[in-house]
């Protein structure tokens, strides 16, 4: 027997872990396993010729009677007894041409024990195999470890075996690192930690352990679970069952029966998700689908994103079908217009192009730049319109079954409808809470209520009201129309007031001179109606001894036409004395004419 056929324990001083880096850490885990069969197999009867003490071949040719290390089972080859330096200063080795089979027990002594499989002359490993006797690695495969497992009762053969180059099988129970194609070369340093009925059939493919497991690409790894597939390059399936991972970088983190069937997608977890676009997001939940382009569904259950970069953050049957569009969670939700947004809630709909649905029940934003920011049954249905309701149901809402409120319907024929527009149903009332006070409707009213009890001011200085009517006077209020957009167009609306600089001139209040307050107008007007109330008051004054004056007057004027009336009576009397005068003498006249023409007649001689 010459020095190349013995036994030794060590033969390059080479550590295992430079040696092959593909196997190190496979091989250290071999030993561990072999050492524990090896107190099994060591248990056994031994024979007579397995006990002799005669001579033995020593590491320098010569003979001693050292102890045998022992025969093979058929009881045949050369006892050999090795003592002596094995490429170190000192040492005992022990190497044989065929299998070789321990017996007993073996000790390290406290000190490291290293297994080398080949030698510094060959290029590549030997075959680790322990385990079950069933346990094999494939015909001209290299570098291969089983470290243990696998199992064969004669009616079930559950042997683990490696097919290819530098595979590893850690464990367990009918596992397969490699492909099973007669080309060891096909899928090297695939590995299988453990489990039962796991394959990794992919080059440098993994499965850690768990069952029924399959890593059939290059790089693919699946971590554990049961009945999980990563079957492309990089893909990974973390745990859980039934999972898939079916295209390159494709990931699933855990769960059962979730999908990732496009490049770069990932499901993190949950049941019956689905990630098919590429870039393509699923976080968990349940039957939640990301089915385009970065498409995102953080959880909850029976979501859609369908459209590129679309967002679907959680909650119930919602869906993103648009471009960027975004649905926060909450139930039957859907944002199907371009970066369209629905926060969450109920049955609410974003379908104009960057239209925002805040939440509520049943609102609906369904042109572009709409807003709907809660509430019940608001529909924003024109460009840049806005929308809040309480539920009420003023008319049918467009493209819907519903009655509310709407941007496109006037509720008491009022002008304000359309796009642009700020409309609010609140039947309770509407207020403003500012620092200086609280502006607000009541319910049932129209009209805006300001904050004026005394205990709510300060600084109280009394007004001039002279000077308030004044200071109105002095400027000039005119009709005007807004500059729409600064150009010197009309808006279209006819206003009646004075100018905002005027205003400041004049009183001097409020925070700018381009505005005028709405209080400040009114405690204007009533300084102004109190200035104008004295100086009537003075007027009225000035009338009342004018009104005196103009009765002494008029009584006096009385007294003259009274006399005026006395005087006409006297001269209607003597005017009737004079009648009846002139009435007398004209009859004396007459009476005078007759009795001269009687005269006449008397004096005249008788013709005989």
């Amino acid at each position: 027997m010459t020095d190349e056929d013995k036994f030794t324990t060590e033969t390059d001083s080479t550590d295992v872990s430079t040696t092959n880096n593909t196997t190190g850490g496979a091989v250290h885990t071999a030993i561990s396993a072999a050492l524990a069969r090896l107190g099994r197999v060591l248990a056994h009867s031994t024979t007579t010729a397995d006990q002799q003490s005669g001579p033995v071949l020593m590491a320098d040719g010569g003979q001693s009677d050292a102890k045998v290390i022992g025969h093979n089972t058929d009881n045949s080859g050369q006892t050999v007894g090795v003592w002596g330096e094995v490429d170190s200063t000192d040492g005992c080795g022990l190497a044989t041409p065929d299998d070789a089979r321990i017996d007993g027990t073996l000790l390290t002594n406290a000190s490291d024990f290293v297994v080398q499989t080949g030698t510094t002359t060959t290029e590549d490993a030997q075959n680790i195999v322990a385990g079950h006797a069933s346990n094999s690695v494939t015909d001209s495969a290299v570098g291969a470890t089983i470290a243990g497992g696998g199992f064969d009762d004669g009616e079930f053969d559950f042997a683990n075996v490696v097919h290819d180059n530098y595979g590893t099988v850690g464990g367990g129970a009918n596992n397969q690192a490699g492909s099973n194609d007669n080309d060891p070369r096909t899928a090297t340093s695939a590995t299988v930690g453990g489990g039962f009925e796991n394959t990794a059939s992919g080059p440098a493919a993994t499965v850690g352990g768990g069952d029924s497991n399959i890593a059939s690409a290059r790089y693919a790894t699946v971590g554990g679970g049961s009945g999980n597939n990563a079957s492309d390059i990089f893909a990974t399936v973390g745990g859980g069952r039934g999972n898939n991972a079916s295209d390159e970088y494709a990931t699933v983190g855990g769960g059962i029966e979730n999908t990732a069937s496009a490049r770069y997608v990932t499901v993190g977890g949950g049941n019956d998700n689905t990630a098919s676009a590429r870039y393509a997001t699923v976080g968990g939940g349940q039957s939640n689908t990301a089915s385009d382009f970065r498409a995102t569904v953080g959880g909850g259950r029976g979501n859609n994103a369908s459209g590129g970069n679309a967002t679907v953050g959680g909650g119930r049957e919602n869906t993103a079908s648009a471009p960027q569009a975004t649905v926060g969670g909450g139930n039957g939700n859907e944002a199907s217009g371009n970066l369209a947004t629905v926060g969450g809630g109920g049955g609410n709909t974003a379908s104009g192009n960057l239209a925002t649905v805040g939440g509520g029940e049943e609102n609906t934003a369904g042109a572009a730049f709409a807003t709907v920011p809660g509430g019940r049954r608001g529909a924003a249905e024109n460009r840049e319109s806005f929308v809040w309701n309480d539920g009420t149901q003023y008319h049918p809402i467009p493209n819907s079954d519903n009655d509310g409120l709407s941007s496109d319907t006037a509720v008491n024929s009022e002008p304000v409808t359309g796009s642009e527009t700020f409309s609010v149903g609140a039947t309770g009332g509407v207020r403003f809470i500012t620092g200086g006070g609280v502006t607000y409707i009541s319910g049932g009213s129209t009209g805006w209520n300001t904050t004026s009890t005394r205990t709510a001011k300060t600084n109280i200085d009394p007004v001039d009201p002279e000077r308030a009517l004044a200071g109105v006077d002095s400027m000039d209020v005119a009709t005007w129309e807004y500059d729409d957009d600064g150009d010197g167009e009309a808006a279209g609306t006819t206003h009646i007031g004075p100018m905002a600089e005027d205003f400041h001139d004049a009183f001097d209040v409020g925070d700018s001179d381009e505005h005028i307050n709405s209080v400040n107008a009114r405690g204007v007007l009533f300084a102004a109606v109190q200035g104008l109330s004295e100086e009537l008051d003075g007027k009225e004054a000035q009338l009342d001894d004018q009104r005196a004056r103009l009765d002494d007057q008029r009584a006096h004027i009385e007294e003259l036409e009274a006399d005026a009336e006395r005087k006409d009576d006297r001269i209607d009397s003597q005017r009737a004395q004079l009648d009846d005068q002139r009435a007398h003498i004209e009859e004396l006249e007459s009476r005078l004419e007759r009795l001269e023409a009687h005269l006449d007649t008397d004096a005249q001689p008788a013709d005989d």
